[in-house]
């Protein structure tokens, strides 16, 4: 049964606590029960009373303790040997365990100087623990912060302030006593750093803080900001000289022109311009233009107009529109230079875009010259749904730049409303250097042109390094569609050349043109592939070589090049020169004497030259002595697996030719004539007819 405690057998009422139960009167058995109980407990502790030993070596030598007996070891020279330890083993065997620090709530650390201000080695008699304070004097004042410190050899503890901050420099002053407790890796004081160093600093701060101000009130006085508008926004002026509002729409068509695409209507262009092809009437030396079936209107005076073959000589004649004195009717600012009486001409008029062409190319470029190369170009859209007038070129004179439509098969259009050309990529800023990676793309062309003047084209590109030309729809009647000049590693691909459009006004003079001025190279690693040419006047293709170089590397392949007035490729001086799988069709159409689907101009010689797997289609309109080809002066000439229709002609005409190479050829109808060849020439499996009879070679 266990005993009583001291309350209960000495309690003051029977019913503890509850006085109406009368006075309790202790039981003698239950006092020397409670009495016997103590004498045994104090028994116990006496014969397992913990010791006190100097040292570690003193504690280790008496085993004589019973097991759980506890020791204190008090003044041990290695200081972490001192502590609490637990006896394991019976007595006269076993060991002593350390299992806890002395239970002392100071603990003395001295800095003897064995460190640095800012890195002090401290000692103490006693380890060193968390669970004590420790008080420690300064000798050295410290000159840095952090300040670390180290007790009896352990690893640097990080001294911070009562407010946990790090102690600045002369924070702890010589002679300085300061009480602090270990906490993981930093030893915080609890009393704090000398103020005067903190008040040094924070006198500091303040003086820094009263410069800001005093800088920030300046830059706010220079500020001359424009009086609020609700709702508006502000953006520094183009010439730096303050700040004005701008609309949330303004701010998105700011927005809008700072991508890297630019859209030429974000620029003021306005894509009105107006095709009408319709009787028209104006006298030589007079401006009234009267047009069947127009329907001007006064928002039209101003605008540019261009007036197919009422300018001097039956060209075109190019004004604006002065005043307007009915729908059929306006008057000019310029006088025509040719009657033209009731007569169906083309008639264009429209807002003149070319400046806001321009401005959209020069937002995007910011090169100081083409050499500059810090921002590489952008693109420039031509917006969906617009005819664009052009009174003058676009002359591009930088990298990278490209101009997109949204498709040569749109109602989107360019009207080349001038005698130059539409977009000219030419480097103006050196007569050697390259422009590269321009392009042109998706775009419709219309030239108002009455005649082909030199120098007049939809796209020029002069020493154009990676260049494209792609879906574009060129149509009119210019020396070129296409000119690319000492141009090297380019693509003209998917483009349609033509002369019929509504405005019936037709006829290059060249489709495309791949020459050299001599002063870079000649055409050099261009592809010509997949366009549709038609109706040009001299030559679909015409490749040549300059005076200094000759081309190198021209392929052109699975093209249509048809209804040509001449010829369909024209050449010379080349190097590597592979036509392939084009169709030639209804060529030489104006029937004049020595026209061909493929011509060798004669003036150079050129070498390798290869004319596989293309379809030569009839020329019901040409000439009697029209050829298929006529070759003059070439070395390395092959003409592979090629089909031609109703008995046509090749020519190799002068003894230059030679090395050349006729075979697997297929003619329909009669035996191709095969003449003037010279007698380095070789034929294979040249067959013509449903027969297979061999070619007739002369």
């Amino acid at each position: 049964m266990p005993v009583s405690t001291a309350s209960t057998v000495w309690r003051d009422y029977v019913t503890d606590g509850v006085p109406a139960s009368g006075n309790h009167k202790p039981a003698k058995a239950s006092i020397r029960a409670w009495g016997t109980w103590l004498e045994s407990f104090i028994s116990a502790i006496g014969a397992n009373a913990g010791a006190i030993y100097a040292t570690k070596a003193e504690l280790d030598a008496d085993l004589s303790k019973v097991a759980n007996t506890m020791a204190w070891v008090m003044s041990d020279t290695t200081t972490a040997n001192n502590g609490v330890y637990r006896k394991s083993g019976a007595s006269g065997t076993g060991s002593w365990a350390r299992v806890a620090d002395l239970p002392y709530s100071f603990i003395t650390a001295v800095d003897a100087g064995a460190g640095t201000p800012n890195a002090i080695q401290a000692t103490s008699t006693i380890p060193i623990s968390e669970s004590a304070l420790v008080i420690m004097n300064v000798l050295e004042t410290n000159t840095g912060s952090p300040v670390t410190v180290s007790f009896n050899g352990g690893s640097a503890l990080t001294i911070n302030s009562n407010s946990g901050n790090d102690i600045s420099a002369g924070g702890l002053v010589a002679g300085m006593q300061v009480l602090g407790v270990v906490d993981g890796t930093v030893f915080r004081i609890v009393s704090d750093q000398v103020s005067s160093s903190i008040v040094a600093e924070a006198e500091a701060a303040a003086s820094d803080a009263v410069d800001a101000k005093n800088a920030a009130e300046a830059a706010a006085a220079s500020v001359n900001l424009p009086t609020p508008v609700a709702l508006n926004y502000i953006r520094v002026k183009a010439d730096l000289s303050g700040y004005e509002t701008r609309t949330p729409t303004q701010v998105r068509t700011d927005i809008g022109a700072a991508s890297t695409d630019r859209s030429v209507k974000s620029f003021g262009a306005k894509g009105d311009a107006i095709i009408i092809r319709a009787a028209i009437t104006i006298s030589s030396g007079a401006a009234a233009l009267t047009v069947t079936g127009a329907n001007f209107q006064t928002t039209d005076v101003g605008k540019s107009i261009a007036v197919e073959g009422a300018g001097a000589g039956g060209a075109t004649l190019y004004s604006t529109i002065l005043s307007r004195t009915s729908t059929t009717q306006v008057t000019l600012a310029n006088n025509a230079g040719t009657t033209v009486t009731a007569t169906t001409k083309t008639v264009t008029y429209g807002t003149d875009d070319t400046a806001a062409f321009n401005a959209a190319i020069a937002d995007i470029v910011r090169q100081v010259s083409s050499s500059d190369n810090a921002v590489f170009g952008g693109t420039v859209v031509v917006d969906a749904g617009g005819r664009y007038y052009l009174a003058s070129s676009i002359a591009i004179n930088k990298h990278g730049v490209k101009i997109r439509g949204a498709g040569s098969h749109t109602d989107t259009c360019v009207i080349v409303a001038h005698e130059g050309y539409g977009f000219s990529f030419e480097n103006a800023d050196s007569s050697t250097a390259l422009m590269r990676s321009n392009r042109v793309e998706g775009l419709r062309f219309l030239s108002t042109a009455s005649t082909r003047a030199a120098g007049s084209g939809a796209i020029f590109m002069n020493r154009a390094l990676q260049f494209v030309v792609q879906d574009c729809w060129i149509a009119g009647r210019q020396q070129f569609a296409i000119h690319l000049q000492d141009c090297l590693d380019g693509i003209v691909r998917t483009n349609r050349i033509d002369g019929p459009v509504e405005a019936s006004i037709n006829g290059f003079t060249y489709g495309i043109w791949l020459d050299s001025a001599s002063t870079l190279s000649g055409p050099n690693q261009i592809t010509i592939e997949n366009n549709w040419i038609e109706n040009a006047n001299t030559a679909g293709i015409r490749v040549t070589g300059g005076t200094s170089f000759s081309g190198n590397q021209v392929n052109i392949r699975e093209n249509l090049i048809q209804g040509g007035s001449g010829n369909g490729i024209m050449y010379d001086k080349q190097n590597g020169l592979f036509v392939l799988r084009n169709w030639f069709e209804d060529n030489g159409r104006d029937a004049v004497s020595g026209r061909a689907a493929i011509l060798d101009i004669g003036d150079n010689v050129s070498h390798l030259v290869v004319f596989k797997e293309n379809v030569f289609g009839g020329n019901g309109n040409a000439n009697a002595d029209f050829r298929q080809f006529s070759i003059q002066k070439v070395s390395g000439f092959k003409v592979l697996e090629n089909f031609f229709t109703g008995g046509s002609h090749i020519r190799c005409s002068t003894t230059t030719s030679y090395k050349v190479y006729i075979a697997d050829n297929w003619s329909s109808g009669t035996t191709p004539t095969v003449d003037a060849m010279t007698s380095d020439v070789t034929y294979a499996r040249n067959i013509y007819g449903d027969t297979g009879t061999a070619w007739t070679t002369g």
